[in-house]
């Protein structure tokens, strides 16, 4: 190993901090080290990206992700090996425990939201559909779960879920062979929920979902679902 030093006498160096190391040929390693102001500098940067991450522990959400994500620029930084080896650590770790929180809470408001369905056909078994306001926070993911379990029971779903920061309503509906012999259309359906919360809406006739922008409009738009459905069966 050879060494480079650009200062005029070894009491300028004061810290003395690496920032890469490397292997550039069998058995020989590249290290590049900084000092004195430049030192203080990577120093300061390795602290701000400390601070940073701690934060993230009294933060949420869409809010965290996001944070989380900005933090993606830790592996580029020009800060200490060492620091930066432990900071991407505490992200990995803290991008892990996000996921895994997410995963659980998407879980769980599935399994709520399947639950108001099925309890729905239990609690009135002649009801032929379901249509309800979800609280999944736009998850369209979940809304399309329980149009299936709609699906299997042979009923009749549309359900619509608000996702207040992203200032959207997502909806999904579905329309069994024996209601659609009766009339009930699936995109004329999503059609009549569009007309009142904006935003585009397409499918088959069995089938549609779409996403709309007017979320205050959203208790007026599953009134006209609930009004087109009953038209559609009276008729």
């Amino acid at each position: 190993m050879s060494t480079c030093s650009h200062v005029a006498k070894t009491g300028d160096i004061k810290d003395f901090v690496i920032t890469e190391e490397s292997g550039i040929a069998k058995g020989i390693r590249r290290v590049v080290a900084v000092t004195g102001n430049e030192a203080h500098a990577v120093t300061r940067t390795a602290d701000a990206l400390t601070v940073r991450l701690d934060a993230l522990e009294h933060i949420s959400g869409k809010e965290k992700d996001l944070a989380l994500k900005a933090l993606s620029e830790l592996g580029q930084s020009d800060i200490s090996v060492i620091r930066k080896a432990e900071l991407k650590d505490r992200l990995t770790a803290a991008r892990k425990a996000f996921d895994k929180q997410i995963k659980e809470r998407e879980t769980a408001a599935n399994k709520e939201a399947v639950d108001k369905l099925q309890n729905h056909f239990k609690e009135d078994e002649k009801s032929e559909a379901f249509v309800a306001i979800l609280d999944v926070d736009g998850n369209a993911k979940i809304l399309q779960s329980v149009v299936s379990q709609g699906k299997k029971l042979g009923k009749a779903v549309y359900v619509l879920s608000v996702d207040k920061e992203g200032g959207k309503v997502a909806h999904v509906n579905f329309v069994p062979p024996a209601l659609k012999e009766r009339g009930l259309d699936a995109r004329t359906w999503a059609s009549k929920v569009t007309d009142v919360i904006g935003g585009k809406a397409g499918g088959k006739e069995e089938s549609a979902q779409g996403v709309g922008t007017e979320v205050a409009k959203v208790d007026e738009a599953l009134e006209v679902a609930r009004t087109y459905l009953s038209t559609s069966l009276s008729s």
